[in-house]
């Protein structure tokens, strides 16, 4: 008596069909151009198998996710549906990325299907090389200076002319867009003092109102401060408020 593949369950199922015939069948059922029935009439086997080997195909795509593992499913789907276009349809590429990758698998098996770099082995028309990046960090680096300032210095001294935009680029690219700020020092004033009161007196005027000066006299050493008032800036007031500062000042005044 002839056994029929309808006629097995399924543990004699998967000790009879092999891992390309499943294969081919879920692929044909997910490009969805013959019913299950008709899968199974032409196949001759059960309908539960196709729907079965369709489940356990979609649960199996989540590795397909991966770059290198997405192609691979392309060439394995290929091989067992021998159909470029229903490969295509159903994985949603082109027929020339199909050929190219699979022409990759075969001259150089899986490590083919790795992505390869795109950029281009020469580039004439760049403006920024490795030479011209070392020449921006080194006056960034040496002179801190910005991206304007950098601007000029490459044209007066490398005679290199490049943007603004693309100086600032090659900066950021590198971490260093933004100078830190330097904490600077506070400046202490610089008091003149003596060591002997009366060693040395200075004297001011301003004037504070509309006929009105203000003479100031201060000792360099004791601070003693005399101040006097005058309705104008002439000789003889200046006279009048140094007799002032003689008679007021506690000590002997050596010179003003």
């Amino acid at each position: 008596m002839l056994l029929r593949r309808t006629d097995l369950n399924d543990g004699q199922a998967e000790a009879v069909f092999g891992a390309d015939f499943k294969a081919k069948v879920a692929l044909e059922a997910l490009c969805g151009e013959l019913t299950t029935a008709q899968l199974a009439s032409k196949h001759g086997i059960h309908q539960t198998m196709v729907g079965e080997w369709k489940r356990q195909a979609v649960e199996g795509l989540a590795a397909v996710f991966s770059d290198r593992s997405a192609r691979l499913g392309w060439i394995m789907a290929y091989r067992a549906l021998g159909d470029a276009g229903a490969v295509c349809r159903r994985f949603g590429v082109s027929r020339p990325t199909l050929r190219m990758w699979l022409r990759r698998y075969e001259q150089e098996g899986e490590a083919g299907l790795r992505a390869r770099s795109r950029r281009p082995h020469r580039s004439p028309a760049l403006k920024v090389g490795r030479t011209q990046e070392a020449l921006i960090l080194c006056l960034r680096r040496e002179r801190r200076l910005g991206v304007k300032r950098l601007r000029n210095e490459l044209q007066r001294l490398h005679e290199l002319r490049l943007s603004a935009a693309t100086i600032h680029k090659v900066l950021a690219q590198h971490g260093v867009s933004v100078l830190p700020t330097r904490k600077r020092a506070r400046h202490k004033p610089k008091r003149y003092e003596r060591p002997v009161p009366g060693d040395r007196v200075q004297m001011d005027t301003c004037k504070i109102w509309l006929g009105l000066y203000q003479f100031t006299a201060i000792d360099d050493c004791s601070r003693f401060l005399v101040p006097g008032l005058a309705r104008r800036r002439s000789a003889g007031a200046t006279l009048a408020f140094l007799d002032q500062v003689l008679e007021e000042m506690p000590f002997a005044i050596q010179r003003v």
